[in-house]
């Protein structure tokens, strides 16, 4: 068990992170050819195009602004 459980961390180790600006995984989204073949084109275009626009609305704002203004919206 101990060296499968070694093997899986370093499997793991090798996935490359996340992009943390949510611009940057957007456009990782895009990209990924995989990911968008497990989903309706017109879902993916969809929900890019509602991120994009979110971004832009929060574009500028400093982070207690831009928190108020998601929680509004939940």
């Amino acid at each position: 068990m101990t060296g499968e459980r070694a093997e899986v961390c370093v499997s793991v180790a090798a996935v490359p992170p996340l992009p943390k600006p949510q611009d940057e995984a957007l456009d990782a989204l895009e990209a990924d050819q995989v990911v968008r073949g497990l989903f309706a084109p017109d879902l993916i275009d969809t929900y890019l195009s509602a991120k994009r626009a979110e971004s832009r609305a929060l574009d500028g704002l400093d982070d207690v602004e831009s928190r108020r203004r998601i929680a509004d919206v939940f």
